[in-house]
């Protein structure tokens, strides 16, 4: 079985949010249904809004293949910055990648749908293991999929295509590196979940799970230009909104740091051995959906000098 790890809150990012993570869930579904696949996706909510209804009250999720693990606000708010970051997304990948029940774990995003032949091959689950796998991620300025099966949608997205996002050759392929990371569970457990479980907006944290998949010796496999994912279009301040949380300095900590672990071909693992989230208790509060408990304690791994 595969375990497809997305993550969200309803905070209407890029407006039109619920919208979207429908779609994908949507998506799935029908792919489920034609292709007879053998898939879940682990939904983690991390710290639901207050003045808001949880994700399972505002969008139509099948248990039988989704499952939504929500960490409350008490959980967050027990890592460095919490109350400045909103969502520790790095982490909620992290949360979703420990509690997978399928052998292969892909993370990616709720605003992108999958191709028609890319479902089909994820199906087969003809996998090399000594591997991970990207994908092309294709951007649509498409905001709205209203009608149709996943087919006619995708459909769509391909037809108004405004960016693409090719890999050169011979290079880690790190655009887009939180759309589409793919690999077997092991690998995932190996690297500890991957993203560095600080307090910090996790932009760049995902090319860092990339370049540590590498240096552990797993062969990248860069997916074709028919098998990818289209994202679907939404408003976003780029920068903006990074530049405005405490984050990894690109230049003087992330490239520095990728260069040395492509210089030993050792992987960055920084995470404790309860990476996760693993000593919360999952209580079942719904069909298909558990919250985090847990006790008082500091979480999240300690920034190292310089990181941001």
């Amino acid at each position: 079985m595969l375990t497809i790890v997305i993550n969200s809150r309803n905070d209407n990012h890029g407006e039109n949010q619920l919208h979207r993570l429908q779609a994908f869930v949507d998506g799935i579904g029908d792919y489920r249904a034609l292709l007879g696949w053998d898939v879940e996706v682990v939904l983690v909510e991390w710290n639901p809004p207050p003045d808001r209804s949880a994700l399972p009250e505002m969008v139509q999720l099948d248990a039988d293949f989704v499952k939504v693990y929500q960490v409350p606000a008490d959980i967050h708010r027990q890592f460095e910055n919490s109350n400045i970051v909103p969502f520790f997304f790095h982490v909620a990948h992290n949360t979703g990648v420990r509690r997978a029940a399928g052998d292969w774990v892909l993370v990616t995003s709720q605003d992108v749908l999958f191709s028609e032949r890319m479902a089909r091959w994820m199906a087969l689950e003809n996998f090399d293991k000594g591997a991970y796998y990207r994908a092309q991620r294709f951007d649509s300025n498409i905001d709205a999929l209203t009608k149709g099966d996943v087919r006619e949608r995708v459909a769509l997205l391909a037809e108004n295509l405004n960016r693409v996002r090719p890999p050169k050759p011979g290079r880690i392929y790190t655009k887009a590196g939180g759309d589409f990371v793919l690999m077997h569970r092991d690998h995932w457990h190996a690297l500890r979940g991957g993203f560095p479980e600080w307090g910090l907006f996790g932009v760049f944290l995902d090319g860092m799970v990339i370049h540590s998949a590498y240096t552990s010796g797993l062969r990248q496999v860069v997916l074709p230009e028919n098998m990818v994912i289209y994202h679907i279009h939404h408003e976003s301040q780029g920068t903006k909104i990074y530049k405005s949380f405490p984050h990894v300095d690109y230049r003087k900590w992330y490239m520095p740091k990728c260069k040395t672990m492509m210089r030993l071909m050792e992987p960055l693992v920084v995470n404790e051995e309860d990476w996760g989230l693993a000593d919360c208790e999952d209580v079942k509060v719904g069909e298909g959906v558990w919250r985090l408990a847990g006790r008082e304690r500091a979480r999240g791994v300690k920034l190292p000098k310089g990181v941001c």
